[in-house]
C-alpha cells in the first residue's frame, strides 16, 4: 500500500468544477456524464417515448437526461423507492414495478405499442430480454448495464421488430457538456445522495453499497 498528497494527470483530463456547482454536484458530474454520453447516442427528438429499465443512480440519470432532451419518460425496476423518487421528481412520466404481473400490458397500453428508444441500465438476461419487449417496432435499445457473465438473447426479436440495437460505454467527452446541462437544469443531490461514509469506511461503504439495494441510491465518500 502506497500513499501520496500529489498525483499527475494530463491536462486534458483535468476539469475544474465551476463555481456554480456544490462539491455534491462535482461528485454526479462522472455518472451523470454517462448518461449524457448514452442519451446523446440514442439522439432522442422532442416526444419520444423512452423506457429505462432500471432505476439505479446511471437509470435515474438517464430519466433526467432524456426528460431535458425532449422525452417522455417510462420507468421500469422493482425497488419501488427508486420508483418513487424518479416519480416525484418528476423524471418520469409513469412507472412500472416488474414484479406486478400486468406491467408489460399496461405500458404498452399507455405507450401505443412500445417505446421508441429503451436503455438497459442494469445489466442481466432478464433486463436485457425486457429490453427488446419494450421496444416498438424499428425502435433503438442502447445497453449501458454492465454483465457479470454472458447472457442468452433471443435474435430473432431484433430481427422481426427491425430494431437498432447499440451499447454504450463509459462518457467520453461529455464532461464539460454534462456541467452545462448542470447548471441548466438542477439535480436533487441531497436526495439522490442517500449514504454517506468517512473515508475511514470506505470498505465498510463498498460492502453495503453492494447488498443494500431498496434503501439507497446514491453512496458517496467523503474526505476530511
Amino acid at each position: 500500500v502506497c500513499s501520496s498528497d500529489l498525483i499527475a494527470l494530463p491536462a486534458q483530463l483535468v476539469f475544474p468544477l465551476p463555481d456554480e456547482l456544490s462539491y455534491d454536484e462535482g461528485v454526479l458530474v462522472e455518472p451523470l456524464s454517462i448518461a449524457v454520453y448514452a442519451v446523446r447516442k440514442a439522439g432522442i427528438n422532442v416526444g419520444d417515448r423512452i423506457a429505462a429499465v432500471g432505476q439505479g443512480p446511471i437509470g435515474l440519470l438517464v430519466d433526467f437526461v432524456a426528460k431535458a432532451s425532449g422525452g417522455t419518460i417510462f420507468g421500469f425496476d422493482k425497488h419501488q423507492n427508486r420508483l418513487a423518487f424518479a416519480r416525484d421528481q418528476g423524471y418520469i412520466y409513469k412507472d412500472y414495478s416488474i414484479e406486478s404481473s400486468q406491467f408489460l400490458e399496461q405500458f404498452k397500453k399507455d405507450a401505443d405499442g412500445g417505446a421508441d428508444v429503451v436503455f438497459e441500465v442494469v445489466g442481466s438476461e432478464m433486463s436485457a430480454k425486457l429490453a427488446f419487449d419494450l421496444a416498438r417496432p424499428g425502435g433503438k435499445v442502447i445497453i449501458l448495464g454492465i454483465f457479470q457473465h454472458d447472457v442468452m438473447i433471443n435474435m430473432m426479436a431484433i430481427v422481426r421488430k427491425e430494431l437498432q440495437v447499440m451499447g454504450s460505454w463509459t462518457c467520453v467527452f461529455s464532461f464539460e457538456e454534462t456541467m452545462l446541462l448542470m447548471k441548466s437544469q438542477k439535480l436533487a443531490t441531497e436526495k439522490l445522495i442517500t449514504h454517506r461514509y468517512p473515508f475511514a469506511d470506505a470498505v465498510k461503504a463498498f460492502q453495503e453499497a453492494s447488498t443494500d439495494k431498496s434503501g439507497r441510491i446514491k453512496t458517496v465518500i467523503e474526505f476530511e
